[in-house]
């Protein structure tokens, strides 16, 4: 079933169930999966922005890879479990989400992404206790409050190309494994991407590959240097991964190019 078929656009199957009535259905389709976007992004980003207190890239990898296979597992039967609003975007542009329902989602992604990045601060601005000539180190400061950055030497628009690639990789594997294909494992798949974007890119651009992931510790940090970067580059990749999905990779069904009722 496509997300635009279901009450909530569940990345998961579904099972046939009555058609809910009144409040009832504005709930289920308008408010619990926004909700549980924001709860979904809100750990995500949380998670995100305390481990980058650790200095290898692999560790860091790890975290957020667990952490979105988590996540998808938990809330993907509340809201598909995008926490991500290029994934949202992909969605949409690849048909299987409808634009209202998606513009609702990022608007609770975002807010969701300034609480995780809040809560975060709040759990690492504790310091460390000067003894003698050790100097007091604030954690949330030293990290630079989470917020990714473009390596030394890297350009702009190269920061944008690798975002692009690595976001068009992750929206892709959203859309191949969870939205066409219903895979029981399409949590792990997607955690996997994370985990081999960030190995990848992190070290050249942090790889953050989700607006909510750079914007919600931005604005906590007030810290704006090269956010930009961090939008196009996932809106990029979510386009040319929604697009090609939708024109040529999706089921007959939901495919633009060459549509076969045999499949």
């Amino acid at each position: 079933m496509s997300a635009i078929d279901e009450e909530t656009p569940s990345l998961g199957k579904s099972q046939a169930r009555p058609e809910p009535k009144g409040m009832v259905r504005v709930f289920l389709k308008y408010l619990r999966p926004p909700i549980g976007e924001f709860h979904a992004v809100c750990l995500f980003v949380f998670v995100g922005v305390v481990a980058s207190t650790n200095v290898d890239t692999l560790s860091v990898a790890v975290a957020h890879g667990l952490a979105i296979a988590l996540l998808v597992a938990v809330y993907g039967g509340i809201s598909g479990g995008h926490v991500n609003p290029a994934v949202t975007f992909g969605v949409v542009i690849g048909g299987r989400c409808e634009v209202f329902i998606g513009l609702l989602y990022i608007i609770f992604q975002l807010l969701g992404g300034v609480f995780g990045a809040a809560l975060a601060r709040m759990v690492l601005t504790v310091g460390y206790t000067s003894t003698g000539n050790v100097t007091n180190v604030d954690l949330y400061e030293a990290i630079g409050g989470g917020v990714p950055q473009l390596a030394e030497g890297v350009t702009a628009w190269n920061g944008v190309f690798v975002e692009a690639i690595l976001t068009f990789i992750l929206v892709l594997t959203v859309l191949m494994t969870a939205v066409d294909q219903q895979l029981s494992i399409a949590p792990l798949c997607i955690g996997f991407a994370v985990l081999v974007d960030i190995i990848v890119g992190g070290s050249i651009t942090g790889a953050a590959m989700n607006p909510a992931r750079s914007f919600g510790p931005a604005l906590v940090a007030g810290i704006w240097t090269n956010e930009w970067i961090y939008w196009i580059g996932p809106i990029l990749g979510a386009l040319f991964a929604g697009g090609s999905y939708r024109v040529f990779l999706a089921k007959s069904e939901y495919r633009i190019l060459f549509k076969d009722k045999s499949e």
